[in-house]
């Protein structure tokens, strides 16, 4: 689940993410880059592992298209922090998200946390993070 927390008029906004993916690949400037797939755009960070977490490097951006009010607003997101961590219980990987920043619109900024989950059984990862 992905919720903007701005001020009025603005409001909340809430973006499940549930079937939207997220990639994990080995990094060329950094050990793992990943990539959330969402309906306002795509996220791509650059991230550190240790063990079974990796982290995002603070103050790294996204550039989104939100909808507000039915027009879409360029978006800028600022990541305070963003933490992965996997596990594995039963024959399943999981993967937890814990993301903090601030979305920038129309001089507005916003308060955003993402959290969620996928699970992989086998073949290809099934994503849904919530």
């Amino acid at each position: 689940m992905l919720n903007a927390v701005c001020p009025a008029p603005i409001g909340t906004i809430a973006n499940d993410l549930a079937g939207d993916m997220m990639t994990l690949t080995k990094g060329t400037s950094s050990d793992l880059t990943s990539t959330l797939h969402t309906s306002y755009g795509d996220c791509t960070l650059q991230l550190s592992v240790d063990g079974t977490m990796a982290s995002a490097t603070p103050n790294q951006t996204c550039m989104l298209n939100v909808t507000v009010a039915g027009t879409a607003v360029a978006t800028t997101l600022t990541v305070t922090s963003w933490l992965l961590t996997s596990g594995s219980s039963l024959g399943v990987d999981t993967l937890t998200t814990a993301a903090m920043g601030t979305a920038t619109a129309v001089g507005q900024n916003c308060a955003v946390t993402v959290n969620g989950s996928a699970s992989r059984s086998g073949g290809p990862a099934d994503a849904s993070p919530e």
